[in-house]
């Protein structure tokens, strides 16, 4: 198997443009991200009709309100998923495998 270079990387395809829209969200306490300038491609991976998704991983740095990130995702396996308290929303879970400033 080969690994793709970041330089392979296609922004096009492979990232997503998000925005931190929550810091720390009160059901998991972790980063959400909003997805809908790429709301096609996201519900495409997902295959669910959200675009708004509590995210793990996120660098702390870039962890910051109303940031405009591009993010490379992934959906978790079932048996990697988690529950969280019942306060707030509760949103569906991604991993990030890499993020950028935008």
């Amino acid at each position: 198997m080969s690994c793709r270079k970041e330089s392979q990387l296609n922004f096009d395809s492979d990232y997503f443009k998000a925005k931190v829209v929550l810091a720390s969200d009160v059901s998991c306490n972790l980063p959400v991200l909003d997805f809908s300038e790429d709301s096609t491609a996201i519900r495409k991976l997902t295959d669910r009709k959200n675009v708004v998704y509590s995210v793990l991983s996120l660098p702390q740095n870039l962890t910051v309100q109303n940031k405009d990130l591009y993010v490379l995702v992934k959906t978790l396996k079932p048996e990697e998923e988690f529950p969280c308290n019942t306060l707030g929303i509760a949103y569906p879970h991604l991993k990030i495998l890499d993020a950028k400033n935008r």
